[in-house]
């Protein structure tokens, strides 16, 4: 009778779902940005996944010196804009610079653009998750 009532063992593994990742970013027309994954040995890498809404724009200034983005735009259309020179990126492209100097993303089309950027920072700079 104990063995019919007993609770079952613990599993040595238990796979579960992973938190949603934090959204950093929210554009006014609804747009998201948000941090999947970041890593810290010996530079720190970030992995975003943005969402911009048709029109919508983000000025994102300069990061420390040393910094790198790549961005890969899954869908729509990007402008990238870095020191006031406009790139425009199709969907299946990818575009990198050097993110220490002004820059910013722009969708200029009638869809939702969306993307996966990567960005790059010199050793020291910290986790933007905390």
């Amino acid at each position: 009778m104990g063995r019919l009532l007993a609770a079952a063992p613990e599993p040595d593994v238990r796979p579960r779902a992973p938190p949603p990742p934090p959204v950093l970013w929210r554009g006014a027309a609804g747009g998201t940005g948000r941090l999947l994954r970041g890593v810290n040995d010996p530079a720190f890498v970030e992995v975003w996944e943005w969402r911009m809404a048709p029109g919508e724009d983000h000025d994102s200034g300069d990061h420390a010196p040393g910094t790198r983005e790549i961005i890969q735009l899954r869908e729509g259309a990007l402008v990238v804009t870095v020191d006031g020179t406009g790139y425009p990126v199709r969907a299946g492209e990818t575009i990198d610079f050097r993110a220490d100097r002004p820059h910013a993303y722009r969708n200029p089309g009638d869809v939702e653009a969306v993307l996966t950027m990567v960005v790059v920072m010199p050793e020291g700079e910290r986790d933007r998750r905390i």
